[in-house]
């Protein structure tokens, strides 16, 4: 199953909060995907980098 990780500033980001969630297809229910939770680092880094692109 594939781990769906964290795009910022056009880099891709594995997370590094050690923290998952599933990713459910709503038509089938089905977990399609993980998807990695961003640590508080990297929502400054991300929040930091819209500011720069603003």
């Amino acid at each position: 199953m594939r781990t769906i990780g964290h795009l910022i500033a056009g880099e891709s980001i594995p997370g590094s909060s050690g923290r998952t969630s599933p990713v459910f297809d709503p038509a089938t229910g089905q977990q399609t995907a993980t998807v990695t939770l961003a640590s508080v680092a990297e929502v400054d880094r991300a929040v930091d980098a819209a500011r720069e692109a603003a």
